[in-house]
Formats: C-alpha cells, sequence, structure tokens
C-alpha cells in the first residue's frame, strides 16, 4: 500500500507494519473480533494501546507522539468504538 509507506517514510519509522492479521491472530492480541483494530507494540513487543474499530482523526499520531517521547500525558490505553 504506497500510502502507509509514504506516511511511514515521512515520519521516520523504521519499523514495518504488519497488515493483513487474521482472526486468530486478533484473538492472541486480545482484540477481539474488531475489524478493523490496531495495536500500538513498544520496543519489547508488550501492547501499550488498542483501537478497536475504525480510527478516528488524530487517535493515530496522539499513539505514536505519546510512544516517540514527544508528548508525556499517555493517551487511552484501549478505544473501543465498536460500543459507542
Amino acid at each position: 500500500m504506497p500510502e502507509i509507506s509514504a506516511f511511514l517514510n515521512a515520519h521516520h519509522v523504521s519499523m514495518a507494519p504488519w497488515i493483513g492479521a487474521t482472526a486468530d491472530d486478533l484473538d492472541k492480541l486480545e482484540m477481539g473480533p474488531a475489524v478493523p483494530a490496531t495495536a500500538f507494540l513498544d520496543q519489547e513487543g508488550h501492547i501499550v494501546a488498542r483501537i478497536l474499530g475504525q480510527m478516528r482523526d488524530g487517535e493515530l499520531r496522539e499513539r505514536l507522539d505519546w510512544m516517540m517521547g514527544t508528548r508525556f500525558t499517555q493517551p487511552e490505553a484501549l478505544v473501543n468504538h465498536l460500543e459507542k
């Protein structure tokens, strides 16, 4: 997906995104049946935030900024747009 590559390059993200997870993969990450679902992992591979359902404007940037150390306040660890 060229849009993802362009975003990662523009923001100097060196890790590869994981696209195409299966239902079994989501279960292992405790993501439930949500599609789409997004998990944010730290350098040790621990989930530090999850978004279930479609991500809203600013939610990606808010979590990436926090993980990169540019913000001090941790965003919500679990956002569930499926229950709203």
